[in-house]
């Protein structure tokens, strides 16, 4: 009995739904109006403020209780240059980026996978400012979940200083932080 009730559920709705959901780009839907195309929006103007990362960097990697550690980050454009693709390896370590602009919210955002939390994206939204990136979330460090800040601040255009901070209480300290350098 729950099957055919399920069965004639299901062909309720399809009978429901207007015919013109199916038509594809250019087809009439029904009325005679043309089916809306799926364009590619323009490439935001904002994305011109990260194209010095693309390239090849050495990475000097260290900060309070991390011994310093050499390694390399490689960035490209992608998703038709409305992203930055940055893959960042140390020894031990390996994580990706995935910077770029949300041009409705007129922010930044850097999406960040790592091996040491496999299957979390760190999604981090921020501002591009006198030639700094700064972003935040909240994330959990094994401390419980806290406000964290990256800013990349550009010295020229082959090195990039970048800081990860941490917030407890009304403070801001430092976790982490980078040297990159411009190698291609």
């Amino acid at each position: 009995m729950n099957r055919l009730v399920l069965l004639a559920c299901m062909i309720a709705l399809v009978l429901a739904l207007p015919s013109g959901l199916s038509a594809q780009d250019g087809e009439k839907k029904e009325g005679g109006e043309p089916a809306a195309e799926m364009k590619v929006p323009e490439v935001p103007a904002e994305m011109e403020q990260l194209a010095g990362w693309v390239g090849e960097w050495k990475v000097v990697f260290g900060g309070p209780g991390h011994e310093p550690q050499e390694g390399t980050y490689v960035v490209r454009k992608g998703l038709k240059d409305r992203a930055y693709i940055g893959e960042f390896t140390l020894p031990d370590f390996e994580g990706h980026a995935v910077y770029s602009f949300d041009s409705n919210g007129k922010k930044w955002h850097l999406f960040w996978f790592d091996c040491m939390v496999p299957g979390h994206v760190g999604d981090w939204t921020g501002d591009f400012k006198d030639g700094t990136l700064t972003v935040e979330t909240i994330a959990d460090m094994g401390k419980g979940p806290m406000p964290m800040r990256i800013t990349e601040k550009w010295e020229g255009k082959d090195k990039v200083v970048w800081t990860m901070e941490a917030k407890q209480g009304d403070a801001w300290g430092p976790t982490m932080n980078s040297t990159y350098t411009r190698t291609k």
